[in-house]
């Protein structure tokens, strides 16, 4: 997933902040705008669970439900049907952002989350219920990281289309 998302930053590094900040229509969002409703989303939910780890007597184990909720998540982001976003999450009308704090801002969020994962998360949570999402509810961080990954390949997709659609992209 980190590699990911260095690919992506790698490719969008020779772009001016106002060309990523431009929408291709008054409907559409902006490269900026996309990548700060994926960084929202996965720094909301890193908060989330490193709350409940405090808080973590109470967590049921991962279900049959639980995997079956995140089977069902990682379906519905490969439709190509759009959906609303959380309103927490939602960055439509939103004023343009410095493309480079933000790409800082996301990478840095995902070291933290490497380190609270490989080292900070105890052992014994790794089968708890410790992550809710806003549509599909409870399930494990397998099924939080599985949500990140589809999630950030849906977005990226539509990253890359905002670029050809703003003629600022062009692909062989």
């Amino acid at each position: 997933m980190n590699e990911d998302l260095s690919l992506l930053l790698q490719d969008l590094k020779d772009y001016s902040n106002e060309r990523l900040n431009e929408n291709p229509d008054e409907n559409s969002w902006s490269v900026v705008q996309v990548l700060s409703h994926l960084y929202l989303a996965e720094k909301a939910s890193f908060a989330y669970i490193k709350k409940k780890v405090q808080y973590s007597d109470g967590l049921s184990q991962t279900d049959l439900g639980a995997k079956a909720r995140s089977l069902l998540l990682k379906f519905y982001l490969k439709t190509p049907f759009k959906f609303k976003a959380p309103k927490m999450v939602d960055t439509a009308g939103e004023e343009a952002m410095n493309y480079w704090e933000l790409a800082r801002n996301y990478d840095q969020l995902r070291k933290d989350l490497l380190v609270f994962l490989e080292g900070e998360l105890p052992e014994e949570l790794l089968n708890k219920q410790l992550y809710k999402h806003p549509v599909a509810g409870r399930t494990d961080l397998m099924g939080m990281l599985g949500f990140f990954d589809q999630h950030f390949q849906r977005h990226k997709k539509q990253i890359y289309r905002t670029l050809r659609e703003i003629d600022a992209y062009k692909l062989p």
